[in-house]
């Protein structure tokens, strides 16, 4: 069995073991049509494929993880965001009503001192015309 193994001409320490795979025509091609040697490369793409995680099939994961991770995600994370967004909607319709009172305070102070201006300018009059009377 040992004599399987090979040591690595690039690192003294680490040791490889050959293995015999059949590919499609397509993917050989493929690998001819590089630079890198074989090995290098299909030890490149296998080490790639195991550091990024395995890329597995809706049907390989079980509907209870699904379930699991829905029911995790929707209490940790969509609830609270739920709450917020009422909370932010509550506020916005609280803030639009006191804006739109006072708009119309604000109106009602406006022409309340546009009559008191009025008034006066008539009063102002009135009171000038009885001073050079007499």
């Amino acid at each position: 069995m040992s004599s399987n193994f090979v040591k690595s001409k690039e690192k003294e320490s680490e040791i490889t073991k050959g293995i015999a795979i059949r590919i499609t025509s397509d993917l050989y091609d493929k690998i001819k049509q590089h630079d890198i040697p074989r090995n290098d490369l299909i030890t490149e793409a296998l080490t790639k494929y195991f550091n990024n995680g395995f890329e597995t099939n809706d049907e390989d994961i079980p509907i209870e993880i699904y379930e699991e991770i829905y029911s995790t995600l929707h209490n940790t994370e969509i609830s609270p965001l739920k709450k917020q967004l009422t909370h932010a909607q509550q506020t916005i319709k609280m803030l639009d009503t006191q804006n739109t009172e006072l708009k119309k305070d604000k109106q009602f102070l406006m022409d309340h001192c546009d009559n008191l201006i009025e008034t006066f300018q008539k009063q102002k009059k009135q009171t000038f015309w009885k001073r050079k009377r007499k």
